[in-house]
């Protein structure tokens, strides 16, 4: 059998068994007793995994869209223990095949195995899920170009951008990343998270063309904090890490340029001439080191420290240019009329005076700090 022949006959049985349990669980009727519809969870696993080696993307639709939230709904209300257990195995395992074309999917299944109190994203999911996607679409929409995330301190702004750098490359791993900050610790830092990342067990499962191997001497062709390089890269170098204050003139990117934290303290957010220089530099400097000929993609994440800093600037600049109306799915999202630039803006408080974040920071917590 042919590889495209053998790719449509498991396209049509698949089709067949979600339209078989679709119709046993949403109408009336005779229902499929508990142990048919586990022999045939295991098929549809086994098909998947087929699948995904000859159409990844298409593998990885069925999961997102049929075989997950089937899965999650049978570890509800399937009491058989054993059952069970293979319940959740196809179910990390269709995590794993939609994490290559879903970054929310690959946020939770890098965790997988990590223990509730120590994970990142789920306790942060309800605020950092509209984060997640658009960074997503700067990874892979063409049209989209800006994300502006304006969080508290320890909500998470840099650490789950740093993850979608990686997945990014996982990707494309022909492109490159420019990444500016105040500290010229904390932007190497990110830089080593995102080769930590890619040199990750759970990164190669879900990437297997980018697996990396100790032994591979070629995998990355340069790699310092502030200047590394893959094989694959078509530019001079996959990602530069500097300082706002460096000349980054003669850099390139040509996946996204990643502008965080540009003030040290609150006074800095102050100086107006200060907020000035960063809004030309963004303007005349940065937004210009991006691949002539293609739309500059932006992430710009920080914690707005005073009206008039440099966040509140490119707020306003984009509010003069844009009509933004509030994301339908997405809480505390706002998105321009073709959704090529979003803002976020997620507050220490709602609007009932509690924690918008309580997993992570208590209301009480949060009211110390403001009335320190």
């Amino acid at each position: 059998m042919s590889e495209n022949s053998e790719k449509a006959q498991i396209i049509e049985y698949l089709n067949n068994y979600f339209s078989i349990l679709k119709t046993n669980f949403t109408t009336s009727g005779e229902k499929i007793p508990y142990n048919d519809i586990f022999e045939m969870c295991g098929d549809i696993n086994n098909m998947l995994n087929k699948l995904y080696k000859y159409d990844f993307k298409k593998a990885g639709e069925y999961c997102i869209k049929e075989f997950i939230p089937l899965l999650e709904m049978l570890l509800k209300i399937n009491n058989n223990a054993r059952q069970l257990i293979d319940y959740e195995a196809y179910l990390k395992n269709a995590y794993k095949i939609s994490a290559r074309i879903s970054l929310e999917n690959y946020m939770i299944y890098r965790e997988w195995d990590v223990r509730d109190e120590d994970k990142f994203f789920m306790p942060r999911y309800e605020i950092l899920s509209g984060y997640i996607h658009f960074l997503q679409e700067i990874a892979t929409n063409p049209k989209f170009r800006l994300v502006i995330f304006n969080a508290p301190s320890g909500c998470g702004k840099t650490y789950p951008e740093k993850i979608s750098e990686a997945w990014n490359f996982g990707i494309d791993p022909t492109g490159t990343v420019l990444s500016l900050c105040s500290n010229d610790n904390v932007v190497k830092g990110g830089s080593r998270t995102v080769r930590d990342e890619m040199k990750s067990e759970w990164f190669g499962e879900v990437f297997p063309n980018m697996k990396w191997e100790e032994s591979d001497k070629n995998y990355f062709l340069k790699e310092t904090d502030g200047e590394w390089k893959l094989k694959q890269c078509k530019l001079l170098a996959s990602y530069y890490a500097s300082t706002v204050n460096s000349n980054v003139v003669g850099s390139r990117a040509s996946q996204r340029i990643h502008i965080d934290d540009l003030y040290a303290d609150y006074l800095e957010a102050m100086n107006q001439d200060l907020n000035e220089y960063f809004k030309n530099k963004y303007l005349t400097v940065w937004t210009q080191r991006f691949v002539q000929n293609l739309i500059p993609k932006m992430v710009v994440t920080g914690t707005l420290w005073a009206n008039g800093d440099f966040m509140a600037l490119l707020i306003e600049m984009m509010e003069k240019k844009y009509n933004f109306y509030p994301h339908p799915k997405y809480k505390y999202c706002r998105v321009n009329k073709d959704e090529t630039i979003a803002i976020i803006q997620i507050p220490a408080l709602d609007e009932n005076g509690e924690s918008t974040y309580p997993e992570v920071k208590s209301t009480e917590e949060i009211l110390e700090l403001i009335y320190l």
